[in-house]
């Protein structure tokens, strides 16, 4: 072996000999979190939402799923987290099952798609569309009844943005 074959054996030899002893500053352990819980079931659907477009109000993850309790504000099954501000906040009275899906519409209303049968205290079997500050039920095309045609009416919103 040559001399700096040598000496590269010897300084290496003594680097893993210096960190095989060597100790880590800090404990491996779980530090806690930034203190903000998350919901108390499953999360099966999110989405951002900006409430009010255009407005002074940031964007606000949506959570849907099957939970009652997002932080510690009453939630049936559909929660907004501000992030800016670190709280939760019901989204309105919520539905009755679990919220499978959540899109924004190019308007910019939220719609929800789940196991339930009223969103808001209104019938809305499956479907529900919420725009800021209501919830309205899944008749989308305001015919009285909730229909197969509400359907197409939503994918007909949804890719136009009308």
């Amino acid at each position: 072996m040559s001399p700096i074959q040598i000496l590269s054996v010897a300084v290496l030899s003594l680097c893993v000999a210096f960190a095989a002893s060597a100790q880590p500053v800090c404990p491996a352990q779980w530090l806690p979190g930034d203190g903000v819980p998350g919901v108390s079931g499953s999360v099966y659907a999110q989405t951002l939402w900006d409430p009010d477009g255009a407005g002074p109000l940031p964007a606000q993850l949506v959570v849907g799923g099957s939970f009652t309790l997002a932080g510690n504000v009453l939630a049936n099954n559909i929660a907004t987290y501000n992030p800016a501000t670190g709280a939760w906040s019901a989204l309105g009275t919520g539905m009755d099952g679990g919220v499978r899906a959540l899109t924004t519409l190019p308007n910019g209303d939220l719609v929800a798609g789940g196991g339930f049968t009223t969103a808001g205290n209104q019938v809305s079997v499956y479907l529900a569309r919420y725009t800021f500050g209501t919830s309205c039920p899944a008749d989308f095309n305001c015919s009285g009844d909730i229909s197969v045609q509400d359907i197409f009416d939503f994918l007909a919103a949804y890719f136009t943005g009308c």
